[in-house]
């Protein structure tokens, strides 16, 4: 009898605690330009990223991910993340955030995590994607060429 409060306990500690793995599950989307789109799909802790520029050219690049949500703000590390160049990162530390249908990521430079969501002036490094859940980006969209 005295099992089921322990066990209803446990489940939502489970549930407050370590469930953004869980939520970050799936594919995201951003669109830099309008003929520039990002998507950035979660299989587990394997990550493929498309990178969508004209005319019809597509960048994939792909990374382990590894997180601490024990932290603020919470912590992503891109594991063998494969740049467009053809180099390898072992390790790029990054921060997220994440909610029902946004996912933030702030990525650091030379091998520094950043403190805070904020863009530097004249570098990349921060993306706000939305969940993608369907077909619901149009017909001239680059993703559907």
């Amino acid at each position: 009898m005295w099992l089921l409060p322990v066990l209803l306990l446990f489940q939502s500690v489970v549930n407050d605690f370590g469930d953004d793995r869980a939520r970050l599950q799936g594919a995201w989307v951003t669109r830099v330009r309008a003929d520039h789109v990002i998507t950035i799909t979660i299989k587990g802790d394997q990550t493929t990223i498309l990178d969508i520029r004209p005319p019809n050219h597509i960048i994939e690049r792909s990374a382990q991910i590894r997180l601490d949500e024990s932290t603020t703000p919470k912590r992503l590390d891109w594991i063998g993340f494969k740049h467009f160049d053809g180099r390898v990162e072992p390790l790029l530390p990054a921060i997220f955030e994440v909610d029902d249908d946004t996912l933030t990521i702030r990525t650091g430079s030379d091998g520094l995590r950043p403190a805070e969501f904020v863009m530097i002036a004249g570098r990349s490094g921060m993306v706000k994607l939305t969940r993608k859940l369907g077909p619901e980006l149009s017909d001239d969209d680059p993703e559907r060429r």
